[in-house]
């Protein structure tokens, strides 16, 4: 860690959520208890839900950090984001130091895409999501914007950029 936190760049979490709010206050948990510059984390919330409201669970008069949208995806607000993008998936756990070790694997290894190949996770809620055949977890992916741009879509990220990529063999813990 040789990395000042007045260095550090900006990271955005985005979380698109559907209808269930079981999760919500798992994700504000998580968020408020990362160890990142309050003034370089950004919360981008998705809303895609068909019958909920969502807005009203999500503190975004209190935290000018978090951007609410409606019926929206990653793709379409690329454009509004800057330096780089990770999950913050509901029914997963993000230590505290999550997203600064991403960060401090990217600037050290000087790529533009990282993620884990293992995870434990809860059998109650069973929710892993894969990347392609490079079997990097979506939730512990961390890419720069300018990485993403010409894909638009978590499908196409990995495959043939295997020299802009870092995986780490270790492990990220899941809980419900």
């Amino acid at each position: 860690n040789n990395f000042k936190d007045s260095k550090l760049p900006i990271v955005t979490m985005v979380s698109e959520l559907t209808d269930s709010t079981e999760y919500i206050e798992w994700l504000k948990y998580n968020y408020y208890n990362l160890d990142y510059p309050e003034d370089k984390l950004k919360w981008l919330v998705i809303d895609n839900s068909s019958t909920n409201n969502l807005r009203s669970h999500i503190p975004v008069k209190q935290d000018l950090n978090i951007t609410y949208v409606k019926n929206s995806t990653l793709e379409k607000e690329i454009g509004n984001l800057t330096g780089y993008i990770c999950y913050l998936n509901d029914k997963e756990y993000y230590g505290p130091d999550s997203i600064k070790k991403r960060i401090f694997g990217l600037l050290t290894y000087n790529k533009n895409c990282i993620g884990c190949k293992e995870m434990k996770y809860n059998e109650k809620v069973e929710d892993i999501r894969l990347v392609d055949n490079r079997n990097l977890y979506e939730s512990t992916l961390m890419y720069s914007v300018k990485f993403y741009m010409p894909y638009m879509n978590t499908k196409g990220l990995i495959s043939s950029r295997e020299k802009e990529v870092r995986s780490e063999e270790h492990t990220s813990e899941l809980q419900s």
